[in-house]
């Protein structure tokens, strides 16, 4: 199940607390997509402040959707660590930065493990839309993924739920 909390206060500290989910927020801090790294320093208090609450709203939603709220944490945590990982080993450097793996499990414990796995998914689809040609081209330069998952993850909590929906019935219906 997509948790997705419809109150105002949700809503606000979810756009509030997630890094580069509006382009007004690059103009306020540097960030991925000026230094293409997540300053901790900067907005790791942010992400923490981020989990908590998310968790909290999950809690005031029952047993059941704080459970769903801890285990969309824990998958964006572990699922971009071990994709960090296996980029570090694969390519002798640094492949996935801190910032984006806290910022996934505070954005789990808002969108749960289905909206982090779609969260990921249009991440890495937006990032690629826009750095493939300009790698064909000859401009290599490094990906700012947490801009991409902040714009996956305003997408999941708008769009999640009819997504997933589309999905399951144009997709996989045999």
């Amino acid at each position: 199940m997509l948790l997705r909390f419809r109150s105002a206060p949700a809503l606000a500290s979810f756009l509030l607390l997630a890094p580069d989910a509006a382009l007004v927020a690059q103009y306020r801090l540097p960030s991925d997509s000026v230094v293409r790294r997540i300053i901790d320093e900067q907005v790791g208090p942010k992400h923490t402040a981020g989990l908590v609450i998310g968790l909290l709203f999950g809690l005031g939603g029952g047993l059941g959707a704080l459970v769903t709220a801890l285990i969309g944490a824990v998958t964006g945590f572990v699922l971009l660590w071990a994709v960090g990982a296996a980029g570090t080993r694969m390519f002798k450097e640094e492949a996935m930065g801190g910032g984006d793996i806290k910022m996934m499990a505070m954005v789990g414990a808002f969108v749960g493990w289905q909206g982090v796995l779609l969260t990921i998914f249009l991440g890495a689809l937006l990032g690629t839309v826009i750095f493939v040609p300009l790698s064909l081209i000859g401009q290599k330069r490094l990906v700012p993924f947490g801009v991409f998952l902040s714009l996956g993850a305003a997408t999941t909590w708008l769009a999640g739920p009819a997504v997933i929906m589309w999905y399951r019935t144009f997709v996989l219906q045999p």
